[in-house]
């Protein structure tokens, strides 16, 4: 196997590396930096053996640029998993609305939750494995984005894009009809109209969903220009 970790992770845990050799002398250990990804991600890559990915939790939010970048280089083997010392209710909400089912809880000893994550790596029991979160009722989830999903026919022309933009930005209709220079009540038109043809239910879940589009599309465009 080869573990791919994050440089929070080995930065808060100094002897994991050590612990991991020992625990697990088949594994070949690699640091990224997330704000490198995905350059330093792809040249740690193996092909030929098995990837896991260990992710600290502040990136959850971002994590859609990892997995895009993955997915963009026809990599759908590589098993992404999310580092937590909080794995509490809101944690999993968090975990299931980006759609990850796998986590390690770092509040245990280190070679605790190193063994929980060869284990989880395996697939033994035993491993601190969430399984089939995203189909919880517990957790609330919205739509996932899928790539081939068909954002034009929500966004029809440049002025929804720029409502939606500053939606994303949780900005109220008022505050966005000042920007792009129409009424309240046409940009409320709007985005009941895109709700409409998207399927998506409220505006959090469309914000949400263009900010999926957007991790995509400069996942697409950055590496079109190499």
């Amino acid at each position: 196997m080869n573990l791919l970790i994050d440089r929070l992770i080995t930065k808060e845990y100094p002897d994991f590396t050590e612990i991991a050799e020992a625990t697990k002398p088949d594994c070949t250990i690699a640091s990224f930096d997330f704000l490198s990804a995905p350059a330093s991600l792809l040249r740690s890559f193996k092909p030929s053996v098995k990837n896991l990915i260990l992710l600290d939790s502040a990136w959850i939010s971002l994590s859609p640029l990892i997995r895009e970048t993955l997915r963009h280089a026809g990599d759908i083997e590589t098993q992404l998993v999310i580092a937590t010392v909080e794995p509490d209710d809101v944690f999993k909400t968090e975990l299931a609305h980006f759609g990850f089912c796998d986590f390690i809880d770092c509040s245990v000893p280190t070679t605790e939750w190193i063994g929980n994550l060869c284990n989880l790596a395996n697939f033994k029991t035993g491993s601190r494995r969430f399984e089939s979160i995203t189909e919880t009722s517990s957790y609330p989830t919205i739509p996932a984005f899928e790539p081939n999903w068909a954002w034009e026919d929500t966004a029809v022309d440049a002025t929804d894009r720029q409502i939606l933009r500053l939606l994303s930005l949780g900005m109220r209709d008022e505050n966005i009809s000042q920007v792009v220079f129409t009424s309240t009540q046409s940009v409320k038109n709007r985005v009941s109209a895109m709700l409409s043809r998207s399927g998506l239910h409220n505006r959090t879940q469309l914000a949400s969903m263009f900010n999926a589009v957007a991790v995509t599309e400069a996942v697409i465009r950055s590496s079109n220009s190499h």
